[in-house]
């Protein structure tokens, strides 16, 4: 199934092994923020690429968390 959402500006790592890499990169992820409460995740397939992505909050900095910024 394919669904597609409004643009979201994100932050995320890349899952080493496609998706059988989605947990580690969750947990990656997950690992430098504050708390996941209120936050929303996402996991996306862009060219064969598994991205683990959580939505960045207001005056979030992903590189000072060691996290890729994504787009928008």
């Amino acid at each position: 199934m394919r669904v597609t959402i409004d643009d979201i500006a994100d932050m995320g790592v890349v899952a080493e092994g496609g998706l059988s890499g989605a947990p580690a990169s969750f947990e990656a992820l997950e690992a430098p923020l504050d708390s996941l409460r209120g936050r929303r995740f996402y996991g996306t397939l862009p060219y064969g690429e598994y991205h683990a992505c959580v939505a960045i909050r207001s005056g979030g900095d992903p590189s000072a968390l060691g996290l890729r910024p994504a787009g928008p």
